[in-house]
Order: C-alpha cells, then sequence, then structure tokens
C-alpha cells in the first residue's frame, strides 16, 4: 500500500510539472501583454491575401498647421493587388505584376502598426481629416485573433483610413473599421481616431507606377547560362558560360572578360521601366523595335530563354519582353551597357604565364641573343654570361608580361602580316618562353607594337610600350651590382675628359696614390682619388635603361665627355681593365647615364661616383 500511494504522488508531481513547464512557461508577460495591446492586428503577414488602395487626390493648397486640405470624394484612384504565391498581381487599374517589395512592406507595416496615441469617440471626424480620407488601404486576411478587430475565423476586409498630420510630427491620424461595420452602419468599430506612425501611409500614398514592379529582363542573371546579342547589322555575338568562366562562341572563339560579361549581365538586372508608354502595343515600328537595337536573349542553367528588345526613336530608348506587348522607356546609361562591342567582351590578356612551369626564356632582336635564361633546378643566365644574375626578376618578369592588356584585336584567321611587321622570316624582336615563340613587330601605326605567337593565326596590339620593356633585354635580369672589385687590387685609375690630358693616378699599395700624368706628383687630395676607386670597384647600377641600345646618342653615350678607366689585378695577376663611359645627365634628376665599355648596357650612375669626380677634376683657385 506505501508503494502504491508513493507511486501515485510521484505521477501527480510529474503531470503538475508538466503542466507548469507547458503552461504557466508560455504565458505572456507583462511587458508582452502591453505590447500586444498596442499592436491593431493579430495576423500574419503571408495570411493578407488582398490589399486595395484608394487616394483620394488633393485640390486646393495646403495649410501650413495641417499640410492637408479639403478633397473631392469623386478624384481617386484604387490600386488592387492580390497575393498569388509568393508574388503579388495588380489587378486595378491595370492587370500587371506589383512590385514584390513594395506590397510585402506595406503588409509588414499592417501587420505591426502601433498605436502611439488614442483619441477616443470624437464627434468631429473632420478636424482630424477623416471625414474624407487622403488614403484608405483596405486589405483581406485572415485573423489569428484580437479582442478587438480581428475576431472571429473568416476572412474579413479591414480599412484603415488616414487623415491629416498630428501635430509636432506625431506621426497621422487613422481610424479602423472592418466591413462588419460598414454594412452595420456603425462609423467605426469602437469609435475611437488613432494617431500612428507615418511609414504606412508613405508606402500607399504611391503612384500606380510605383507600386508596379519595372524589371523588364525576369531571369536571375546570377543563373544565366548562355547569351546571345543581335544587332541590326546582322552581327551575332554568342556566349556560354563553362564552369567560372565565360567564352565567346560566335563570331569568334574565345574566352570572356569576366567583368563585361558581369556588367552586362547586372545591366540586365538592371533594365526597369522609368515610364510604361504602351500596355498593348500594336505598332513597333513607332518604338524603334522593328528591327531593335539590339535582341538580347538570355537562357538560364533549365535551359529557359528570355527575349529582351531595346529600340530608338527621337533619342529615346524603349524596351519590351519578346511575348509581352508592353514597351516601356528605360534609362539610356543601361541600353550603353546592354550594347557591348565584340572586342570589349574578349578577354584582353594575351600572355598568362605560370612562372614555376617556365623553364626557358630567350629573347632576340634582329637575331642577336640579348638575354639567355635556363632552369634546371635553379636559374642561371647564359647571355650575357658575365652578369650577375638577380633571382627575383623572373618573378617581375612574368607578372609584367602577364599584366599587359590586349588594346586591339587584329586579326583571328590568317592575313597580310606585311602592315604589322610580322613577315617570315621574321628577323625582329621576338621572346620564347619554353617552346613558345612570340614576334613583335612595329606596323604602320608607330603607337602600337603587334605580336603573334608563332604558327597561329591571331594577331593583337599592344601599346608600344611593351615592345620597349621587352626590348631591354636582360637588363630586367641582371643584378644592380655590376662590378665588384678589391681595392687593394687597383693599380692604376685615369681620367678622360674631351680636349684635356688625361690624369692618371697608379696606387702601389692600398690608399698610396701617385699622380703620373700630366706631371708625377704626390696626390693633394688622397680621399677624393679613394672615393672615387670605391666608387668605381663596387659600381651599381641606379636603374637599368637599355641593353646593347642601337641608339646611344639619347644618353649622350656616342661621343662621351668623361670616361675612367681602373685597372686592376686579379687573384692570377692577371691585368684587367673597366672604363665606365658617362652620358648626359637625366633629365630631372642628379643621376647620368653611363656603361661600361666592354658591355654596353645603359643605366644611371650613382650620383656619389659623379660627385666624387667633380671634386677631381674641378681644379681649386688657389688663394689670392
Amino acid at each position: 500500500m506505501k508503494t502504491k500511494t508513493t507511486i501515485i504522488l510521484l505521477v501527480v508531481a510529474i503531470l503538475f510539472g508538466a503542466y507548469l513547464y507547458f503552461f504557466e512557461r508560455h504565458q505572456p508577460t507583462k511587458e508582452e501583454v502591453e505590447q500586444a495591446q498596442k499592436k491593431f492586428f493579430q495576423v500574419d503577414a503571408k495570411d493578407i491575401t488582398k490589399v486595395e488602395i484608394i487616394q483620394r487626390s488633393v485640390s486646393g493648397v495646403p495649410t501650413e498647421a495641417s499640410g492637408y486640405s479639403a478633397v473631392s470624394p469623386s478624384a481617386t484612384t484604387t490600386i488592387t493587388c492580390t497575393r498569388e504565391g509568393d508574388d503579388w498581381q495588380m489587378t486595378t487599374p491595370v492587370k500587371a505584376k506589383s512590385d514584390k517589395s513594395a506590397l510585402d512592406g506595406i503588409v509588414q507595416d499592417i501587420v505591426s502598426l502601433e498605436k502611439k496615441n488614442t483619441i477616443s469617440a470624437p464627434k468631429d471626424l473632420a478636424q482630424y481629416g477623416l471625414d474624407n480620407p487622403r488614403v484608405i488601404v483596405s486589405f483581406t486576411g485572415k485573423p489569428a485573433g484580437s479582442p478587438a478587430l480581428m475576431q472571429g475565423k473568416d476572412n474579413k476586409v479591414y480599412n484603415l483610413k488616414f487623415g491629416k498630420d498630428a501635430p509636432m510630427d506625431l506621426g497621422i491620424y487613422l481610424k479602423v473599421t472592418d466591413n462588419s461595420a460598414e454594412r452595420s452602419g456603425v462609423p467605426s468599430n469602437d469609435g475611437n481616431v488613432y494617431i500612428v506612425a507615418k511609414s504606412l501611409f508613405d508606402k500607399t500614398n504611391k503612384s500606380v507606377f510605383d507600386l508596379r514592379y519595372k524589371k523588364i529582363f525576369d531571369t536571375d542573371v546570377y543563373q544565366l547560362a548562355k547569351l546571345r546579342l543581335n544587332y541590326p547589322s546582322g552581327q551575332a555575338i554568342e556566349m556560354e558560360k563553362k564552369g567560372e568562366d565565360w567564352f565567346l562562341l560566335k563570331p569568334v572563339a574565345d574566352k570572356c572578360d569576366i567583368h563585361k560579361v558581369n556588367d552586362l549581365r547586372y545591366a540586365l538586372n538592371d533594365t526597369k521601366s522609368t515610364e510604361f508608354v504602351d500596355e498593348n502595343a500594336m505598332d513597333f515600328n513607332k518604338y524603334g523595335l522593328t528591327p531593335p537595337e539590339v535582341m538580347l536573349e538570355g537562357t538560364d542553367s533549365t535551359g529557359k530563354t528570355e527575349t529582351l528588345l531595346v529600340g530608338k526613336v527621337e533619342g529615346k530608348f524603349y524596351a519590351m519582353k519578346q511575348g509581352l506587348p508592353v514597351v516601356s522607356t528605360i534609362d539610356p546609361g543601361v541600353v550603353t551597357r546592354l550594347m557591348p562591342k565584340l572586342e570589349d567582351l574578349r578577354y584582353k590578356k594575351f600572355f598568362e604565364l605560370d612562372k614555376d612551369k617556365l623553364t626557358r626564356i630567350e629573347i632576340k632582336h634582329h637575331d642577336r641573343q640579348l638575354a639567355a635564361l635556363n632552369k634546371d633546378t635553379d636559374w642561371k643566365m647564359a647571355q650575357p654570361a658575365t652578369a650577375e644574375f638577380n633571382p627575383d626578376s623572373i618573378k617581375d618578369f612574368v607578372e609584367k608580361l602577364n599584366d599587359t592588356e590586349i588594346e586591339q584585336f587584329v586579326a583571328d584567321t590568317d592575313t597580310n602580316l606585311a602592315p604589322y611587321g610580322l613577315v617570315e622570316p621574321f628577323s625582329g624582336l621576338e621572346i620564347t618562353l619554353n617552346d613558345s615563340r612570340y614576334l613583335f613587330g612595329i606596323g604602320q601605326e608607330q603607337k602600337y607594337v603587334y605580336v603573334k605567337m608563332a604558327g597561329q593565326p591571331k594577331v593583337v596590339a599592344f601599346n608600344k610600350n611593351t615592345y620597349d620593356y621587352v626590348r631591354k633585354g636582360s637588363i630586367h635580369f641582371r643584378k644592380k651590382n655590376i662590378l665588384n672589385i678589391a681595392p687593394d687590387k687597383v693599380t692604376r685609375l685615369t681620367i678622360i675628359q674631351k680636349d684635356k690630358e688625361p690624369l692618371v693616378y697608379e696606387q702601389a699599395k692600398l690608399q698610396e696614390w701617385k699622380m703620373v700624368a700630366p706631371r708625377e706628383e704626390p696626390v693633394a687630395v688622397r680621399e677624393n682619388i679613394n672615393g672615387l676607386r670605391n666608387e668605381f670597384c663596387f659600381l651599381s647600377a641606379g636603374e637599368y635603361l637599355a641593353d646593347q641600345s642601337d641608339d646611344l646618342t639619347q644618353y649622350g653615350l656616342t661621343d662621351p665627355a668623361t670616361k675612367i678607366t681602373l685597372e686592376h689585378k686579379k687573384d692570377d695577376n692577371t691585368a684587367v681593365r673597366k672604363t665606365l663611359v658617362l652620358g648626359i645627365k637625366k633629365a630631372d634628376t642628379n643621376y647620368y647615364y653611363g656603361m661600361l665599355e666592354d658591355e654596353p648596357v645603359v643605366f644611371t650612375v650613382p650620383d656619389r661616383l659623379v660627385e666624387t669626380l667633380q671634386k677631381i677634376i674641378t681644379p681649386v683657385e688657389p688663394p689670392k
């Protein structure tokens, strides 16, 4: 018996606990009750199936206090929209698709509408502008239950009547009724006037155009798999998406510029009516649509195709969806984006090199090899063999070529190459990258360099700067340090100036100098000679400018004013001479152009070397 009693008590305790959990736990708090009492409706937005907006046009001049004047009840516009699945359809004053975001916003404002203030059953509605409301919003919905307006389970029509603006920007006056009140002749279900926020009024006090769906091209542009543009000239451009990229199919086969294709797709998405000019067009020639300026077909991943037509008459652009005779005006800026040229859609990169897969680089000019580099495990410079190689230079060179963009697509099939300086047998500037040979020709238009891959018909044009860059040859791959000579190995330093006797200095041992020409005497300022020797021994290029240039005149190096020759001994006592030729000063800098006589690579000479040289060759006036 005792055990049975215990079990019964335990069951009762469990049931009581369940009651507390499932019922007491979900009782609304005081704050929740107060919040619910502020709301007009207990209804789900998805259950509102119809919205009707009656707008009464305002006549006269609004008073400063109310911003509202008397209206004529007969001057009205009625806009009716019904829910169809997830979308909204406008049924009056025209049959058309509604702006989903606008209608969803209106419905959301209805279900969240709250009372800010209440005026209990006023007798004079005119002072609130509610004898002839500015806007009446009627909606049909399935009520979820409400102690005031939304009792019952059947669908009802509820009317929100908006009057004047409340003073001090508090909101707007509102009266609410339902269809049962209208039928019984009761002016309002509770007789009250409310002040509410203006958001719902502002969203419904819109034109038919504002509440209408304006997009002309409906297909999701992010799902497009094919695009076709047809122009009056007969040219058709076809593109297809493969993976993450787009490719041209007609009139040429090529990769697309993904940014241009995306802009075209976004332009389709932005193709919206700025004015509905004809709801049932019969004369398409009137809008320049026979033939159109462009006919653009888009096919999505499911195979569904939608076609947009764009016409032009007297500077205005018109658009319509094929099969739907509704003609609209559209923004000219969007039209420009809808009509790209074939050249704009093409991928502008000619070189797409992977530096990790590159094992051979050669640069030739008129059959003269300017640079040759090979990679086994590491890169090595084979030509010129005497140049110090910079390992980071391969990355820089490849990135420069990869970043170079095509300025013109010249030919896609076999053509006469003579106008482009690319006639075979070719002896101009060329690059070999692995087994691919690229030819660079200077044609009739001097501002361009024309490039093609040997064995391929495609010819493209680059800015001539690309030619000038490649033409520099080995200087792309050199280290900046040109010489590295031990100062104690230097035996003689000679300075030769045009129309002057050479200055010759000998170093018997480190930092012990004497002048041997034009006369034999001790060196007056030994620090200057030491400084010049050191700058020469560790000569570095400020900037490489040209490799084996055909025209040294521009640098002042064909008839130089100054030469410096440094003689030194190698470890095996072999005598070596290096001569630095100094040209003219580089514009707007302190640098001079220079080159070594036995290695004609033009570079800028560090200003420290030039400054030290000036101290030696500039005569010091004796004191008076």
